[in-house]
């Protein structure tokens, strides 16, 4: 409790400390190592992050604790999330998870494999086709392959599902932009900014275009 508080309150090298004086008393402690990983990864240290998570999911391989693992690896544009997604995948046999395919859908587009992420967040979106964020990436790989149209339609549907989503306003805004259609791009730079006042790269958008 005392490491969450400091954790609460962004002190996280106390935080840390107080893991590991838990880990040096039970270093089994596999709910320690999980969020000592956590807060390694606030911490902006992935390969310490990446190393506690590790040994939490070996020595309880459930799924909150490989899904953190996982996303970690996919973000790192590393390989070895794909099993361990799988082996979560293998287990689910209802078919419910989501998670999953959407971390290995990251993990292939941080690694330009955009066809494929295509499929898995197409996987996503028809096991709940409420899930924002795989309309929004899957835009994202459509409009880095240049398919604007249809980079297009699915910010449209993000929005559709998310109207309050700033960063699907952006990205209808970096398509309109990219079609040389400027003033609709601004309007879209605009709405992003009237969600999220902090969204820098909308107000360096407009700048730009004006």
């Amino acid at each position: 409790m005392l490491a969450e508080l400091y954790l609460q309150s962004n002190r996280l090298s106390e935080a840390i400390d107080i893991y590991n004086d838990l880990l040096s008393r039970d270093s089994l402690n596999s709910d320690a190592w999980y969020e000592q990983g956590l807060v390694l990864e606030k911490k902006g240290d992935t390969a310490a992050a990446i190393g506690a998570l590790t040994r939490a999911y070996r020595l309880a391989p459930v799924n909150t604790y490989g899904l953190e693992l996982a996303h970690l690896y996919a973000e790192s544009r590393n390989p070895a999330a794909l099993p361990i997604c799988d082996a979560i995948l293998q287990k689910d046999s209802a078919h419910e998870l989501i998670d999953p395919l959407f971390i290995k859908g990251i993990f292939f587009s941080n690694t330009a494999q955009y066809r494929k992420a295509i499929v898995d967040f197409d996987s996503c979106i028809r096991r709940d086709w409420k899930f924002s964020d795989a309309y929004l990436e899957k835009g994202i790989a459509f409009y880095e392959q240049k398919q604007y149209d249809s980079a297009m339609n699915t910010f449209r549907m993000t929005i559709r599902v998310s109207n309050t989503n700033p960063d699907a306003y952006y990205w209808v805004g970096r398509c309109y932009e990219v079609t040389g259609q400027k003033d609709q791009a601004i309007l879209f730079y605009r709405q992003a900014l009237a969600l999220d006042k902090d969204f820098v790269e909308a107000a360096d958008r407009i700048r730009k275009l004006r």
